[in-house]
């Protein structure tokens, strides 16, 4: 079964998680946008094989960001939360990028 996921929505998502955020938060969370959109920009180019197991992994921790996003936009309480999903997502595309 191959999963798919699109990549953009969850930079949407991110940014419309960043609006909600305040200070310190929304400094932090711009940060690892420009990071993330990067590595994203680069995982789609790679046009990895999508039976490998990193990229399983890959895809996997994104689904979980990208829940985290949403789940953060209807809590902004949980954007530490988030920090920390996408910063264990950037590890994991990382091994490709």
């Amino acid at each position: 079964m191959k999963k798919e996921i699109n990549y953009l929505d969850i930079l949407d998502a991110l940014k419309m998680l960043i609006e909600k955020a305040e200070g310190k938060e929304k400094t932090e969370l711009r940060a690892k946008q420009k990071e993330f959109s990067k590595q994203v920009r680069k995982i789609i180019a790679l046009d990895i094989e999508k039976d490998n197991e990193k990229y399983a992994s890959a895809i996997e921790s994104l689904e979980k960001a990208n829940k985290d996003i949403e789940s953060a936009i209807k809590d902004v309480n949980k954007i530490s939360h988030v920090l920390t999903s996408i910063t264990n997502t950037m590890n994991v595309i990382g091994e490709f990028v």
